[in-house]
Formats: C-alpha cells, structure tokens, sequence
C-alpha cells in the first residue's frame, strides 16, 4: 500500500513539475533568409528545407526572400534542423517566426518538445495562439539580442537546449 502511494505520489511530482511535451506545439512558419537574389538560390533553399521530414507546404517567396511551411502532426520537429538546413544551402537566417497549437502552462511559460525547452517571454503578459513566435536562440538573431534574455531555470523549465520565444512584429 505504501509502495503504491510512492508511485502515484512520484507520478503527480513528475507530471506537476515537467513542462509540457508534445512531438510538435507548432502548427507552421515564416522564414527569413539572407541572400536569396535568383530563383537558383531559392530552389537550394526549397530543397534542403523539403529533405526536413517534418516540414510540408514549403513555399518560397523571392521577392520578399521568405519561405512558409506547415508542420506535420506527426513528426518531431526541430527549429535547429531548419537552422542548419538553410546554411547547408549556404544562406543564413533573417528570422524564424512559428505558430503555436496551444498555449503553454501559465507557470512556469515553457514547455519541452523533442527534448528542446521553449520559453515564452511575452511582453504584453498575454499568450495569444493567433500571432506568431519569433525564435530567440543563437544563429537565429544576433548574439546582442541574446544578452538580456532572463531564463526561468525552475525545474520545468531546464534543458540542454533553450530557445526563447517572443511575439513576433507584425507585417
């Protein structure tokens, strides 16, 4: 009996404490890419991304040098994979902006998908699933607007890799 309330009672501790997992809390994405001038250019990057077997409806943009994709349901996703799959095409990122599928817990604001901790730094204080979610990490944006980034290191929120989300501008 004993034994039995150990294991419920470790089940509710682990459960309260860890932050939300799911293969993928993102429904798709904008793209920024520097350097996209032809549509050669274009069409490495559409290829590379298209390799990411968790990425579909890939569609390039050259006059705006952006891309959008939906995220399938089903597979893990990885904001890293496309990071790397855009320098492989031998480009770089101007910005990753992500939909969410569902809001995260109100505390701690974070939550865990394919073993990458996600932090919502929300300046209006609201979480809202209607706009989207720049990705805040290294070799996203520049290192300066890494350094004021304040990492909630409750035990929800710990990870070995850390992404920080923030409302995206408009237009």
């Amino acid at each position: 009996m004993i034994r039995g309330f150990i294991c419920v009672g470790t089940f509710i501790l682990l459960f309260c404490f860890m932050p939300q997992t799911a293969l993928s809390q993102f429904s798709g994405g904008k793209l920024g890419i520097n350097g996209l001038t032809c549509s050669q250019c274009s069409r490495s990057v559409e290829m590379a991304l298209r390799q990411l077997k968790f990425l579909e409806n890939i569609t390039m943009n050259l006059e705006r040098t952006e891309c959008t994709f939906t995220v399938k349901e089903s597979h893990d996703f990885s904001v890293f994979a496309i990071r790397d799959a855009v320098r492989q095409a031998g480009f770089s990122l101007r910005f990753l902006n992500l939909q969410l599928t569902e809001a995260p817990p109100d505390s701690p604001p974070c939550f865990r998908s394919n073993n990458v901790v996600y932090h919502l730094t929300d300046d209006a204080g609201t979480f809202n699933l209607s706009r989207p979610y720049q990705v805040l990490a290294a070799g996203f944006v520049p290192a300066r607007e890494l350094t004021n980034m304040v990492l909630n290191d409750s035990g929800a929120c710990k990870g070995r890799q850390t992404v920080f989300l923030r409302p995206a501008a408009r237009g």
